[in-house]
């Protein structure tokens, strides 16, 4: 792994309601290394959509910090993918991953070089030319991917983006996924409800409490998953087990 890329640093949010306070996450402090996956667990309403949002600076902290170590490439900061692709049914693939260029200077320039890099990264160059509606979920999903990788991001940020996706497809997405992030040197952080994904593509992984949401546990992958598998659940269950009273 490389360098840390990423630094959250006590970060907290809350929501000011009209007669009280609810806070959605607090004490979080997280580190994440160029060229590694930190998936992220935990319970529905513990805050980890709301963390990505503020880590892709979508969204204020209350208190707290994110640091992103600057790219010696001028890379975009941060990426973020989402569960449902949002692909403009009106556009090509190509034309639909091109929009992550949108706001970048010499799009027209740069935009085809660019567009069949992205589609190679993800393994649909010869679905250039279709249209979203003859995708299947899984392409979708990759088409969607493609276009945030196209910003050159050097943090990637996923909420959940596999979730809807069949076992197959899934598997091939979330190898993909530890492919892009050791080759380019992307440091990404993975949303995840799902251990068996948390250790198919994390390199370490992350245990939210139910809200106020805070990181109370982190493992690394070493390859012995069985094990690891059960320590986690066993951590898991009792938070499963809390929301549910």
């Amino acid at each position: 792994m490389g360098t840390v890329a990423l630094r959250v640093l006590d970060a907290a949010r809350a929501y000011q309601g009209r007669h009280e306070v609810s806070p959605v996450f607090s004490g979080v402090r997280l580190e994440v290394a160029a060229g590694e996956v930190f998936a992220l667990l935990g319970p529905s309403g513990c805050g980890k959509s709301t963390l990505l949002r503020a880590i892709a600076g979508l969204e204020p902290l209350t208190t707290g910090r994110v640091e992103i170590a600057p790219s010696a490439d001028g890379r975009r900061p941060t990426g973020i993918v989402y569960q449902e692709p949002r692909l403009l049914p009106w556009l090509t693939v190509a034309e639909n991953v091109a929009l992550g260029l949108r706001y970048k200077a010499n799009r027209a320039a740069r935009a085809r070089t660019a567009v069949e890099r992205a589609l190679r990264d993800v393994g649909l160059v010869e679905l250039a030319g279709a249209y979203p509606d003859a995708l299947s979920g899984g392409q979708a999903q990759r088409v969607a991917l493609a276009r945030t990788l196209i910003t050159g991001p050097s943090v990637l940020l996923l909420d959940e983006p596999f979730a809807a996706l069949d076992p197959p497809t899934r598997a091939a997405l979330q190898d993909r996924l530890v492919e892009l992030a050791h080759g380019r040197g992307l440091a990404a952080v993975l949303v995840t409800h799902d251990v068996d994904e948390a250790l198919r593509a994390g390199d370490r992984i992350g245990l939210m409490t139910p809200a106020p949401g805070t990181l109370a546990r982190c493992w690394a992958v070493t390859g012995d998953d069985g094990a690891l598998r059960a320590e986690i659940l066993a951590a898991y269950h009792p938070v499963m087990e809390a929301m549910a009273v």
